[in-house]
Parts: C-alpha cells; structure tokens; sequence
C-alpha cells in the first residue's frame, strides 16, 4: 500500500511560523517609559543638598566624593562654559547612587544612568 502526500505550499507555512513566532515573542518586548524593576534605585537616604563640581572643598579620591574630608551624600552638578548643565549624579556616602542624568551642551539630554552602591 503506497501513502500519497499532498502537496503542501511553503508560503502559508511560512506565515503561519511567522505569526506564531510574534505572538509568541510579544511577551518579551518591552514598552517605552516602563522601567524594569532590577533598574530601580532607592534615593530616599540622599539629601537633597547640591554642590557645584568645581567647589574647591570637593574632592575625588579613589572614586570617592568627599566634602570637607568626610564622603559626601547629595547631588553634584557640572556645568559647560555656556552655563548649561553637564552632568548631574546622586551620591551617597561618597559613591555615585541614584540617577546621573548628562547633558549635550545645547542643553538636550545625553543619557541617564542609574547607580546602585554595593
């Protein structure tokens, strides 16, 4: 007994394993303006104080901030020449935590990253 195949077109195949592949898939993308929680930072502990990067009682040492010899909590902020804002990060005990927010010098947003300390 001989078993006839029909013959079977490639092309609804192929949609058929595209579709599945999408609705399959759609799980994974991920919608602007929605941030995923392992990129979520807790700030509450820095205080709200600002200080000017180029503050002469400011120090970098070994990746460590400190005002006045002691590690410095709060916001640094680094300006251009033409008085736009450069950077501003959150810091904590000295170490960048939080958000750091960089800016192009005509003032539009560069990029934004976020710190956790350890």
């Amino acid at each position: 007994m001989a078993i006839r195949l029909k013959h079977v077109s490639v092309k609804p195949m192929l949609i058929v394993t595209a579709l599945f592949f999408l609705i399959d898939c759609s799980d994974t993308i991920k919608e602007e303006g929605i941030t995923p929680l392992s990129f979520i930072v807790d700030i509450a502990g820095i205080p709200n104080d600002t200080i000017v990067a180029t503050s002469e009682n400011l120090r970098l040492d070994n990746g460590y901030y400190y005002l006045n010899g002691k590690p410095f909590s709060g916001y640094i902020k680094e300006y251009y020449d033409n008085h736009q804002v450069k950077m501003m990060g959150s810091y904590f005990n000295g170490k960048q935590h939080g958000i750091t927010l960089t800016y192009y010098e005509n003032g539009n947003l560069r990029d934004s990253r976020s710190y956790k300390r350890k």
